[in-house]
């Protein structure tokens, strides 16, 4: 004969033998006060951001690459201008590479800890973005993110 267990409550059954009798039932709470209508949603205040994104102002002038590495590294060189009223830093650029014929290869990004100072330009020569596919003829690089000074 099963033992029973003295921390069972009502709401189960003490058969453990049938399946079908040793579902646990559960009941659902209900609001207190069912006759109380929902308060509506206070409206919420159009958030504004006080000046634009850091990398709205910055802009990819000019870009090349080339392998380096036996073939399998790609190494960007790139002119970056900064239009903003500060000095930006932590500069994240994502890099598409694809066939002759266009067709997609891979993706690589790279974040650049430097420093462009405000309303200037930088260029950064055979910078690493990492490893590419042996058959990637084309690159196109566009800006992510960066960090306001």
């Amino acid at each position: 004969m099963p033992v029973r267990s003295p921390v069972l409550t009502s709401a189960q059954q003490t058969s453990r033998f049938d399946p079908r009798i040793t579902t646990t039932q559960a009941t659902l709470a209900m609001p207190a006060d069912e006759s109380a209508p929902a308060q509506p949603a206070a409206p919420a205040e159009a958030i504004t951001p006080a000046e634009p994104a850091p990398v709205g102002g910055l802009k990819i002038t000019s870009q090349s690459w080339r392998r380096g590495g036996l073939g399998s590294k790609a190494l960007i060189t790139f002119t970056l201008r900064n239009r903003n009223d500060y000095a930006v830093k932590d500069i994240e650029i994502s890099c598409a590479f694809a066939r002759r014929d266009g067709s997609h290869l891979t993706d690589r990004t790279r974040v650049i800890h430097d420093t462009v100072n405000m309303k200037s330009r930088k260029t950064f020569a055979r910078l690493h973005v990492g490893f590419v596919n042996i058959n990637a003829n084309k690159a196109k690089c566009a800006l992510v993110t960066a960090s306001h000074i």
